[in-house]
């Protein structure tokens, strides 16, 4: 559940045009790092640091047959139409998680 929202949060900040370093760490911190104890934020705090460039993370997520000159765009429509149906289901687990007493807050 907190990575669903860790992922839904960056994504978001990844459209808005952040860069992706600090799109996931902005993730990371309200999404995540509440959540965890000394030693696995520190690993997670180090495992940032190799977070892709926002270039190296769009065309990733693209087929080789799209123009690199074209990259962003492509990217951008295709995350912001999936943000839109993702977005959805996430709060709707969040909101069932709440109700059903399941949104534990202690530190792993």
């Amino acid at each position: 559940k907190r990575a669903l929202d860790f992922l839904d949060r960056f994504l978001k900040k990844y459209i808005s045009g952040s860069k992706t370093h600090d799109a996931a760490r902005e993730a990371f911190e309200t999404e995540l790092a509440p959540y965890q104890g000394w030693v696995l934020r520190t690993t997670c705090k180090t495992a940032l640091k190799m977070v892709p460039t926002r270039e190296k993370f769009g065309t990733t997520l693209l087929l080789n047959s799209v123009d690199p000159m074209y990259w962003e765009r492509c990217v951008i429509n295709e995350l912001k139409d999936m943000m839109s149906c993702y977005s959805v289901v996430i709060q709707e687990m969040d909101s069932w998680f709440e109700k059903e007493g399941l949104n534990f807050k202690e530190r792993a």
